[in-house]
């Protein structure tokens, strides 16, 4: 009878375990940023396509795109309902004459479960700089550690430590 009890149970917890399994299944969805480039442009480093960084619980992915050359990766949040809305920090500078052009780059690089994303951005001299974007839209510039002169923040967990 314990035998019989057993198996029984270990039936319900495997049958329990594949029914959850199968609910989180998720379905693919192909997507393209508009305005993302289709092709490589002649002597440019700029690439093509969208590339997804990361995607929270709630669906909402975020990533970047080759733009053009004035802008050269844009970030973008691509919601659950498929509405996308770009992410360009308002610091990041635009290529200097003669520089070479990184330097308008937003690039995010995590979102958290409660919407906080983290990425990193270049200015108008060859500094990268770290950001905290809130579900608000508000953009948090910072250095770790201060005074340096690249840092990226590459993911933020649900207690939001960068």
């Amino acid at each position: 009878m314990k035998l019989a009890s057993a198996l029984t149970l270990a039936l319900f917890v495997c049958a329990s375990a594949a029914a959850v399994g199968q609910e989180s299944e998720g379905n693919y969805v192909n997507f393209t940023v508009p305005g993302a480039l289709t092709s490589k442009p002649a002597g440019s480093y700029l690439f093509p396509g969208t590339t997804v960084q990361d995607m929270n619980d709630a669906g909402e992915i975020i990533g970047y795109y080759g733009a053009d050359s004035s802008i050269p990766m844009r970030g973008f949040l691509r919601h659950r309902n498929g509405k996308i809305t770009l992410l360009d920090d308002p610091a990041a500078g635009t290529p200097v004459s003669g520089a070479t052009p990184t330097s308008a780059n937003t690039i995010p690089y995590s979102i958290s479960d409660s919407g906080i994303i983290v990425g990193s951005f270049g200015t108008s001299v060859p500094v990268t700089e770290a950001f905290l974007l809130t579900p608000q839209g508000d953009f948090n510039n910072f250095f770790a550690p201060v005074g340096s002169y690249y840092s990226q923040a590459f993911s933020i967990n649900s207690k939001g430590a960068i």
